[in-house]
């Protein structure tokens, strides 16, 4: 079992906030690549040798490639040229300088401000006023150390009435100038309709089917969430509530079933003194496992529950591994745990 980088802090940091969310907004728009020239101060003089004169460095000049409307968020912006659109998560991957940008809406304050706090955990940013979309925010650039490599970030954070957006590219630190720039521009070149209605599922780029009462949340912390139309999802309310998450784990089909129950056991929320049952399972498009708890827990207010009935699996789809957590008042139990196990068994990819 290894761990993969191909989602780098820029996707775990967002993701564990808010995934970018919305509606039905799939494809590319027809606008025509084009050239920006960087809006960085000319380069500092540089004299190659004490017989040539001092000259000025041209500033670097890059391509953006074509508009592209990110599904279900009402975003859309000109990724860096060779930059596609992540198959899992709101945003693109490069193929060179561990390039991507990662997009986030959220409409909860609280989340916001997480959102803008998080570049707290690093050297203090540097702060640039600009206009985006005709809405005036703050581009932060931040350099940092992720697992011994140095990285570079530049993000914003814009608000529309209670809903807010954040964008954030990361790169290597090491890549030339263009880059810096092609990140910088790319940025700068969003679009934003915040009356898009939110569509989780579109964004994330897959789904689970088998959730009759439950639907989708329109913030996403760490993936998708699922609860009863108008229900906040908290642990000690005891309501029914799912939630999928990616894990950033590579496994070869081959250890899978060696490797399930231990990864589960590493990233799931059932702790191993709880669990009261544990399986296998495999569909025509899904292998996996799960494992059922029972856990105490203190009443928050009257009423409220006393035991819970937790579940959580681990879902290999295609190449992709993903935990699959449920939770509801032990009262409720036997009424859900079916329903969580089903689906976990339904996740499939979102067509987009």
């Amino acid at each position: 079992m290894t761990s993969s980088r191909k989602h780098s802090t820029a996707f775990r940091v967002l993701f564990a906030c808010a995934v970018v969310l919305g509606q039905g907004c799939g494809g590319t728009l027809a606008t025509s690549a084009q050239p920006v020239v960087a809006r960085r101060d000319i380069v500092e003089p540089t004299m190659t040798s004490p017989t040539v004169p001092m000259t000025l460095a041209e500033p670097p000049v890059v391509t953006l490639a074509e508009r592209v409307v990110v599904p279900g968020t009402g975003v859309s912006l000109q990724p860096p040229a060779g930059a596609r659109l992540m198959r899992i998560g709101a945003g693109f991957l490069g193929a060179e300088h561990e390039l991507e940008i990662v997009v986030a809406l959220a409409e909860d304050p609280s989340t916001l401000d997480e959102i803008a706090r998080f570049g707290d955990a690093g050297p203090h940013p540097t702060t640039e006023n600009v206009t985006i979309d005709g809405r005036a925010v703050q581009l932060m650039t931040q350099g940092f150390e992720d697992e011994g490599e140095a990285v570079e970030r530049v993000w914003f954070l814009a608000r529309d009435g209670a809903r807010g957006l954040a964008i954030l590219g990361e790169y290597d630190a090491n890549a030339s100038a263009s880059v810096r720039v092609q990140v910088r521009e790319s940025l700068l070149s969003t679009r934003w309709d915040a009356h898009v209605a939110l569509d989780p599922e579109s964004a994330a780029g897959y789904r689970i089917t088998a959730t009759a009462d439950l639907a989708p949340h329109a913030e996403v912390v760490n993936g998708l969430s699922y609860a009863r139309h108008g229900e906040m999802i908290a642990v000690d309310g005891g309501a029914p509530a799912i939630l999928v998450a990616p894990l950033d784990v590579e496994i070869p089909q081959g250890e899978r079933s060696e490797d399930c129950e231990m990864l589960l056991m590493l990233s799931g929320p059932v702790a191993a003194d709880t669990v009261v049952h544990h399986d296998s399972f495999a569909t025509e498009n899904v292998v996996g496992c799960e494992v059922f708890g029972d856990e105490a827990v203190e009443a928050s207010h009257a009423g409220g529950p006393r035991r819970l009935s937790t579940y959580a699996a681990v879902v290999f789809l295609d190449e992709e591994a993903f935990v699959v957590a449920g939770i509801v008042d032990a009262r409720e139990g036997a009424r859900w745990r079916p329903s969580f196990a089903a689906a976990a068994r339904s996740l499939a990819w979102v067509v987009r």
